[in-house]
């Protein structure tokens, strides 16, 4: 694995550049794939990442813009909104986001546990690789597994208000000043309002899920961006390190969180993770550790069956989101019977 790489793009006379990883030659199945990644705490604006001083996330959302602007998209609202709340995003409640969709990566345990899990994944994987799920199914499945069950009443009036109040007045500037700097320090003031009016209050309920849910947009706005990146990232990879037409193909599915456009609407882009990218969460990461997973992916990639490997794969990320929500059921479990313990213990 190569770490530390470094793809430059250009937008009007403008140089972005990323840092990459790289493991080259993966068999996988009858697919050999090259596979580029983005390190993950780089790409989130993480507190070590930005110590360090590395961090993808700054670059990867004035990418978003600039090509924005590139495209004479900069008035749009939708696009002002998610360059503003990806820009937002390292200061919101991360924790919380993951209580709208379950996202956060598990504490890593030793070589003997993780090499025990990806065996257990991988036999489950095998128990029913035959399986298939369809698009609808795969994001029906899914959402049950990683997103709540109910919220409280009146959240959607709430939502309106709360995000009326983040994002209005810096859409406004940007829109009519086009300053980036300081319609980002808008929304971060209107952040903190929020926050110290609500987030340490339990009778706010509503409004603390809205926060949830408002932080979780502004994670899913970064994933666009981050599509948005690598919809450039790839073709100049084929251009400049001579990537094959296979993992060029696998690159697009990995990275950019397929949407099919015959069920998005005006206010509602169908995506079929639910606006994740798959190598950016951590139950279809530990998918390609796999032998089984490996081999589903390799087959989509080169059979020329394709409509039935998708099936099969798509119910194999599946079974590996399973795996992870059930970890970190018994994970939280676990927590909670040491802290009874611990009490009981005093």
């Amino acid at each position: 694995m190569e770490s530390g790489l470094n793809l430059e793009l250009s937008i009007d006379e403008r140089t972005f550049r990323f840092e990459l990883c790289r493991n080259q030659g993966l068999q996988w199945g009858a697919a050999v794939i090259d596979q580029w990644w983005m390190p993950i705490t780089v790409l989130y604006g993480q507190r070590q990442a930005r110590r360090s001083g590395n961090s993808n996330h700054q670059v990867v959302i004035e990418y978003y813009w600039a090509a924005c602007q590139r495209e004479q998209a900069g008035h749009v609202r939708s696009a002002m909104e998610r360059y503003l709340l990806a820009s937002l995003l390292p200061e919101m409640r991360s924790a919380g986001s993951r209580r709208i969709f379950d996202d956060a990566f598990m504490r890593p345990g030793g070589r003997s546990v993780r090499i025990r899990e990806v065996h257990e994944l991988n036999t489950l994987l095998s128990q029913s690789r035959e399986k298939s799920f369809s698009a609808d199914e795969f994001h029906s499945e899914t959402s049950k597994l990683l997103s709540p069950v109910e919220f409280p009443l009146g959240i959607q009036a709430t939502h309106r208000q709360l995000s009326s109040q983040l994002l209005d007045d810096a859409c406004c500037h940007l829109e009519q000043h086009g300053n980036q700097i300081k319609a980002v320090a808008m929304i971060r003031d209107h952040w903190k309002d929020l926050m110290s009016r609500f987030s340490r209050r339990s009778e706010f309920v509503t409004e603390k899920t809205v926060l949830d849910a408002l932080t979780y947009e502004a994670r899913a706005a970064l994933h666009h961006c981050y599509a948005v990146v690598w919809a450039s990232l790839i073709p100049t990879l084929a251009q400049e390190r001579g990537l094959d037409p296979i993992s060029l193909r696998f690159l697009a599915f990995w990275h950019m969180s397929p949407v099919e456009e015959s069920r998005s609407t005006a206010n509602h882009c169908w995506s079929l993770f639910h606006g994740h990218a798959f190598g950016l969460h951590p139950g279809t990461s530990r998918f390609l550790l796999t032998s089984v997973g490996q081999e589903m992916m390799g087959c989509w990639l080169v059979d020329e069956d394709r409509h039935v490997a998708y099936g099969r794969l798509l119910h194999g990320l599946y079974i590996a989101i399973y795996d992870y929500s059930e970890r970190r059921r018994q994970s939280t479990d676990n927590r909670r019977q040491q802290g009874l313990s611990q009490r009981s213990g005093r």
